[in-house]
Formats: structure tokens, C-alpha cells, sequence
């Protein structure tokens, strides 16, 4: 059980847990990409997958830890590596830039520290992945091919699921080791599980769950304390492979909102959020996501559980922004978005919203990652090309895509927008070839 100091006991205790559709007074995904600029249905620009572009030339970073590309954050050398990346991505196109802060965890920056107040230490350390990415030059993104200036670039706080902290890592499985799950799994923790108090939470009858939002509320109680928090424009939970963190990262996020609004005295910008999926292949090559708990369903009946666990208006629970994929096949990513488009269309909860949910696209490069050899194979061969159309393709019949409003006499778009970008082995010349194939289609104003 989830244990924390009486302040966090108080905090909880304060929050407001009515069920609720989104407040229509707290920033949503159109106040940061308003119409004036982003035209009526926007499509922005996302960065591509960081650990594996810091692997590769001209960065060629040995990242092994548990940390993965976090690790950098340890360093004044690492950091100015990690500003060059962001750099790049501008360059590259890129309109949303992610943090790089996935792996993050406090405890998990302990080891790398030596003064004699450690936490603090680490503590600073981690919260320098903010630094890193709102530290980006403007005259670097002046040099931008698409001229990104025009719209801006947009800070995005990059947290990864517990089975990030996990070893071996657990994004594609979310086998997680107990408190946190219960199913058998050859995964440990990856951090010292003294060195931390986690939050408490309210209680419920899952203690899986109230873990997991324990570990997802420490992460934004940590972060928040960033000088650059007011700089972040949204908050991105990634590549979650269990249902009940998904409910368990609206969980985290009510409580941590209603504590920024001023309830400990002080007052941070709230931040839309969105939560992103995997769909790794199963054992019949059929995509699939992977929640053990949800073994022999149809992809329709997952995506219809998905929906609600992201929509849902339920208790105690913050409504999500978007709907993300990332971290996927890209030539299996039509099948994915046909199952959502079905439970989109048949949701109540989404049918009533004030604010049109946002899609949120970025598949992986096409190469396959071996977590135990730690090693990568390339079976489809993709050029960044061939990357770029099929992802575009997929935003524009995602945009095409029409539902039946709550109260309307006609049909409007599903989505209030998209952004689409890259995940693992999607370089910055992915980013490039998905700018110019978005502008060619006039998906975008950046050409």
C-alpha cells in the first residue's frame, strides 16, 4: 500500500474528486494551438525518437543505464548534448518538442550523484531535462526549413509508464513486478524502492492502481518544482501498456491539479495532457495491446476499452486532452486508427465533450528493439519516404474521419486536431521527409 507524509495526506484529502467533463476554463490543446494561427484543424509537427537518435551519428552517445538517454542529464557535457538534440529537431521541422524525461525517476538518479545531500542533487538533475528543452535558441529555430518560427515551438513533458523503471523494460509487455502488478514477469524494479516515499493516494479497490498513480503523482510533484514549469505546454504520458494506468494517470493528474490551483499556497500553470498507447505484435503476428489482462480480446474490443479509460467521465479522475500511438508498427498503424475511429464514434463520453479530443501519431521508425540483447533489427526496410507517407496518409484519413455529435443535426470531425511525428529509430531525417510530406499535401501552413 501507497504510503506518504500527512502534507500529501492533507493535499489528497483537499482534492475535489467529482466526476466532471473537461472544465472549460483550464487550457485544452486549442489554447496551445489556437485556430488564428494553426488554422481550423490543425496538424503540428512532433520530434522523433530521442534515445535512439542520440545513439546514432553525429551524436553517437553510449546510452546503457536504466536512465537511457536520461543519464546525459548527469553531466553539464550531457546537457549541452541534449540542448543540441532539441536543436536539431527544430531544424528538422519539429513544432512539439518532447523533454527528456521518460525514464525520469528520482531514486533512479541516486547512484550518479556524490555530495553529501544526495537527494537534493538528483533532485536538481533530474528537473535539468526542463533547462534542456526550454533552453532552445530562437535563432536556431529561425534556421528551421519550414520556417517553424511562424508557429512556435512547444515544450512537451515527456513521462514515460512505470514499465520505463523497469528492467528489463516493460513498455511492450507491462508485466510489472508487485505492488505495481501481480502477473508473473521477468522484470525487477530498476531503483532502490527504500530510497523513495511515494505519495499517498485515495484508497480504492485496487492497489495496483493506487501504486501506479502514487509513482505517476511523485513524478509531476517533482517536476513541477522546475523553474521552467510555466514553459511546458503539455504533458505527455507514453507508451502506457496497462489499462489501469492509464485510469491511474487521470487519477495522478486530478490530484496534482488541484493541488497547483493553489491549495499548498502557491499557484503553476495547469497543462493539458495526453495519453499515448503501444500496440507491439503478438505471438500471431496480429497488433495488439499488450495488457496481459486483456488476452484473447479483438483489437475492436481493447480499442473500446481504451476510449473509456482515456474519456471516460469517471470519479476522481481528470478527463484527457488527446488520444495517443506511438511506439508502433507504422505500416500496421491503419488497422490501430480503424478499431479507435469505431469506439471514438460510439462513445458517449467523447460525444458530449465541449472540446474535440486530439490524435496524437507517432510510430516507430519500423525497427524492432530486443530488450534483452538490447539490439535492433530493421525487418521492413523503410526509407524515411515511405516512413512519411504512410504516416500522412494516416492523418489525412484521420482527419476525414466524421461522427455524429451529441445534439448536432450533421456530422463534424472526430478530431480536433493531430499531431503527428515519430518514436524509436525516426530520426531527424524522418522529421524532415514528414514536414515536407504534410506541406506537399497541404496539411500544414509550414511550407
Amino acid at each position: 500500500m501507497v504510503q506518504g507524509s500527512r502534507h500529501d495526506d492533507a493535499m489528497a484529502a483537499m482534492v475535489d474528486s467529482s466526476p466532471r467533463s473537461r472544465n472549460d476554463d483550464w487550457p485544452g490543446f486549442t489554447d496551445v494551438f489556437p485556430s488564428s494561427k494553426f488554422g481550423p484543424t490543425p496538424v503540428v509537427v512532433m520530434d522523433g525518437g530521442m534515445g535512439t537518435t542520440l545513439q546514432a551519428p553525429p551524436f553517437s552517445q553510449n546510452i546503457d543505464s536504466a536512465l537511457w538517454s536520461s543519464e546525459l542529464l548527469a553531466t553539464s557535457e550531457g546537457r549541452e548534448t541534449l540542448a543540441r538534440l532539441h536543436a536539431t529537431w527544430v531544424e528538422a521541422g519539429a513544432e512539439c518538442i518532447g523533454s527528456n524525461s521518460y525514464q525520469s525517476f528520482l531514486p533512479l538518479f541516486l547512484p550518479r550523484t556524490s555530495t553529501h545531500n544526495c537527494t537534493q542533487e538528483a533532485h536538481e538533475t533530474m528537473l535539468s531535462a526542463l533547462k534542456c528543452i526550454t533552453s532552445t535558441s530562437p535563432e536556431v529555430r529561425s534556421t528551421s526549413s519550414f520556417s517553424s518560427t511562424s508557429r512556435g515551438h512547444f515544450p512537451v513533458l515527456s513521462l514515460g509508464p512505470f514499465g520505463a523503471v523497469c528492467y528489463p523494460g516493460q513498455e511492450y509487455a507491462g508485466l510489472y513486478p508487485s505492488p505495481f502488478g501481480s502477473r508473473g514477469t521477468p522484470a525487477n524494479i530498476a531503483y532502490d524502492v527504500e530510497a523513495i516515499t511515494l505519495p499517498s493516494v485515495p484508497v480504492t479497490h485496487d492497489p495496483e492502481e493506487d501504486n501506479l498513480t502514487a509513482f505517476h503523482l511523485r513524478r509531476l510533484n517533482d517536476f513541477v518544482e522546475a523553474k521552467e514549469w510555466n514553459r511546458m505546454k503539455l504533458i505527455a504520458f507514453e507508451t502506457i501498456p496497462v489499462i489501469k494506468e492509464a485510469r491511474a494517470t487521470r487519477r495522478a493528474m486530478q490530484i496534482f491539479n488541484g493541488r497547483i490551483a493553489g491549495n499548498d499556497g502557491r499557484s503553476k500553470a495547469r497543462l493539458p495532457f495526453y495519453i499515448s498507447f503501444v500496440f507491439p505484435l503478438d505471438g500471431q503476428g496480429r497488433i495488439r495491446y499488450p495488457d496481459a489482462g486483456m488476452v484473447g480480446s479483438s483489437l475492436d474490443e481493447q480499442m473500446e476499452l481504451l476510449v473509456e479509460a482515456v474519456f471516460g467521465d469517471r470519479e476522481g479522475e481528470e478527463v484527457a486532452d488527446g488520444f495517443g500511438i506511438n511506439c508502433s508498427n507504422p505500416t500496421r498503424i491503419e488497422e490501430v486508427l480503424q478499431s479507435l475511429h469505431k469506439a471514438m464514434k460510439a462513445s458517449s463520453d467523447v460525444a458530449k465533450r465541449t472540446e474535440k479530443p486530439w490524435l496524437v501519431l507517432y510510430p516507430d521508425g519500423g525497427a524492432v528493439y530486443d530488450v534483452f540483447t538490447k539490439t535492433w533489427s530493421n525487418p521492413l526496410g523503410l526509407t524515411v519516404e515511405q516512413w512519411a507517407s504512410l504516416l500522412v496518409e494516416n492523418v489525412e484519413s484521420s482527419l476525414a474521419i466524421q461522427s455524429k455529435r451529441m445534439g448536432s443535426r450533421g456530422d463534424e470531425a472526430l478530431w480536433g486536431g493531430v499531431i503527428a511525428g515519430g518514436c524509436c529509430k525516426a530520426g531527424p531525417e524522418a522529421i524532415r521527409a514528414l514536414g515536407k510530406e504534410l506541406a506537399a499535401r497541404k496539411l500544414t501552413t509550414l511550407a
